[in-house]
């Protein structure tokens, strides 16, 4: 019986977490003051994600093409299903899935693409093109990068392009 009660306290506790930064982001307060509020998360299943998951309006879910991060990418698709399993309206929009350091040369990320290209939940929802490997995109964000930004890049700087590309895509697809 113990366990039992404990359990319950357990998901009460768990539930109360999902909850909070839904209620929080809520506030007229925040609701006045931001237009958008982006959050990032680790593509794991954890109270935190669910939380951020609860509180979003729209979830872009970025991916390498490499096993252990489509695992978590999928677990990520899954979180994106189960949030809108107890929504009965303002689903969770997938705005999309962005595979990132996308080497079109490597036979086993174009092979793990592919598949997903095939899936019938989430082959649609890629983003297209991947985001290229670019040593610029790692350069940019070490701890002492400078420029400290893609964006404050030169406007040729073919990171920035298609970094500038990518958020015209998913803009579009948040206030289409």
């Amino acid at each position: 019986m113990t366990s039992f009660l404990e359990q319950v306290e357990r998901n009460s506790i768990q539930e109360a977490v999902v909850e909070h930064m839904r209620a929080m982001l809520s506030m007229e307060y925040y609701q006045d003051e931001f237009d958008l509020v982006i959050i990032d998360t680790p593509p794991q299943t954890s109270a935190l994600t669910a939380s951020a998951a609860r509180a979003a309006t729209h979830l872009l879910i970025p991916t390498e093409m490499q096993e252990d991060s489509v695992a978590g990418m999928a677990d990520m698709a899954q979180l994106w299903q189960a949030e809108n399993q107890v929504r009965d309206t303002n689903k969770l929009q997938l705005i999309g899935i962005l595979a990132t350091k996308y080497d079109p040369q490597s036979a086993a990320q174009r092979k793990t693409m592919e598949q997903l290209i095939q899936n019938e939940v989430l082959g649609d929802k890629l983003i297209n093109p991947p985001m290229r490997y670019l040593q610029t995109y790692a350069n940019s964000s070490s701890t002492f990068a400078n420029p400290r930004s893609l964006f404050e890049m030169h406007e040729n700087t073919p990171a920035r392009n298609e970094a500038e590309q990518f958020c015209k895509v998913i803009f579009e697809r948040i206030f289409q």
